[in-house]
């Protein structure tokens, strides 16, 4: 028993310390330089290597069997692919997209508000700045696109 409960607190504690390092990352708390940039060791077990595509190799590994789980909510929610940039975001939301059968269809998101004289205590609070910081700064990822029933954003 005592052999079991050491190798589940070994995990979590690994687990606990992979968190911390990820933190760290995000946060810029390891060693970055005057412009914000860093380089980052990645354990060996964490690369992808000895791969023709090492995009759609870690789409496989994160979301395995990934048309067959389209309407599984929970399959998504439980997933996610981190990337550096914006752009390295848009490239994996589009290739994704792109594996998924079906017309695809995008749903744009607004940072304005229709200016009415009923409203205007509702425009005094949410301008358009106050709804580009409640999206996170990212007002053009708040768009989603909508496939065959599947929804990703």
């Amino acid at each position: 028993m005592r052999l079991g409960a050491s190798s589940v607190l070994a995990e979590h504690e690994e687990i606990a310390n992979f968190g911390k390092w990820i933190l760290s990352i995000g946060e810029g708390n390891d060693a970055s330089n005057e412009n914000g940039e860093m380089n980052v060791e990645i354990p060996e077990d964490l690369l992808i290597s000895n791969t023709i595509n090492p995009l759609m190799s870690l789409i496989d590994f994160v979301y395995p069997d990934l048309n067959d789980n389209l309407g599984d909510p929970l399959f998504f929610q439980e997933r996610g692919i981190l990337a550096p940039t914006l752009n390295s975001v848009e490239h994996v939301n589009e290739y994704m997209m792109s594996l998924i059968p079906g017309e695809e269809k995008e749903y744009l998101s607004s940072d304005s508000i229709c200016r009415s004289g009923e409203n205007s205590d509702v425009q005094k609070l949410w301008n358009s700045k106050s709804l580009v910081e409640t999206k996170g700064g990212m007002s053009s990822y708040a768009d989603e696109k909508h496939r065959s029933g599947k929804w990703t954003v």
